[in-house]
């Protein structure tokens, strides 16, 4: 391909691919870059499971820690490293650290000079220790309450031996006092409900769909057992954790104000978004569109702008 359509840049890269000390740097950040590109995939859904999530961050997080910071230091825990991931006395010297079976069958086969093999070794440390500072940012400094998240899940929600009440998160922050002794009630009688005859698996499974379902469920007499558990829980589930949808909107918006139709108002642009957003999240196409009535008693004169 190279020869034949004489591509500057096809040829620089076949160039680069073709350096030892290249190739060994990408064995080297292969594995990494897949574990981004799944925690990155994950955020990008609308529905995200926050503890879950966060427990993948940890897990990253750790996953990184060990390839370049000392085993003692690792031992301490999550929270630790996290403590002292500006302290460089934790790391490890470039040459000692961890870089992957890849690498290291590599470099025997691979015939390289010191330096350059240095080199290589001292670029993907920098990398690796930028890139915890990176997720470090990318944390909340309420982590904990994030991590917590989980506990909404059906699986451990559900579990006879769940969890106390108390411990659960944003309990002090969401509830007054006299709510507490209420939601606690409801908490403790949750795992009576054999809610196998309600719900099916996916949503026993998925919290974003079995708590507006336990939101409306009724007991014999006809009353909302869980309506005030249900609405606590959801407030927290309804935190921000992902922009995927923002993203997606700005996506849309470029499609629909381009070059040709800059001339679009705020207003019109607003009413499109609205409209195609809508199509998106109920999953429906503008062909299976029915317009009611109302809404061709509109379509008059009125909704023209009149120059005064």
């Amino acid at each position: 391909m190279v020869k034949k359509e004489k591509c500057y840049a096809s040829r620089i890269i076949h160039e680069m691919l073709h350096d030892d000390t290249n190739y060994l740097y990408l064995i080297i950040i292969k594995p990494i870059l897949q574990e981004l590109n799944s925690l990155n995939l994950t955020f990008q859904k609308n529905f995200v499971d926050l503890g879950r999530s966060y427990d993948d961050i940890c897990c990253l997080f750790i996953f990184l820690a060990k390839k370049i910071i000392k085993e003692s230091v690792v031992s301490k825990g999550f929270e630790y490293i996290y403590n002292n991931i500006n302290n460089d006395s934790v790391y490890r010297h470039s040459s000692n650290c961890d870089y992957g079976v890849g690498y290291n069958q590599s470099i025997i086969n691979i015939n390289l000079s010191q330096e350059k093999k240095s080199n290589v070794q001292t670029q993907a440390f920098n990398f690796i220790k930028q890139l915890l500072y990176e997720i470090k940012k990318r944390l909340p400094d309420n982590i904990e309450f994030f991590k917590k998240m989980k506990l909404f899940s059906p699986t451990l929600c559900l579990c006879q031996l769940h969890v106390n009440f108390i411990d659960l998160p944003f309990v002090n922050l969401f509830l007054k006092p006299s709510e507490i002794v209420l939601i606690e009630t409801q908490w403790e009688k949750l795992t009576t409900v054999t809610w196998k005859m309600y719900l099916n698996e996916k949503q026993l499974n998925d919290a974003n769909l079995f708590w507006p379902k336990v939101y409306n469920y009724k007991d014999a007499g006809g009353n909302f057992a869980f309506r005030e558990l249900s609405e606590f829980v959801l407030k927290g589930l309804s935190l921000p954790s992902s922009n995927a949808v923002v993203e997606r909107v700005f996506s849309i918006m470029n499609t629909v104000k381009t070059k040709s139709r800059n001339r679009i108002n705020a207003n019109m642009l607003d009413a499109l978004l609205r409209i195609k957003t809508t199509f998106i999240s109920t999953k429906t196409c503008c062909t299976e569109f029915v317009p009611p009535k109302s809404m061709y008693d509109k379509f008059n004169s009125e909704m023209y702008n009149k120059k005064k």
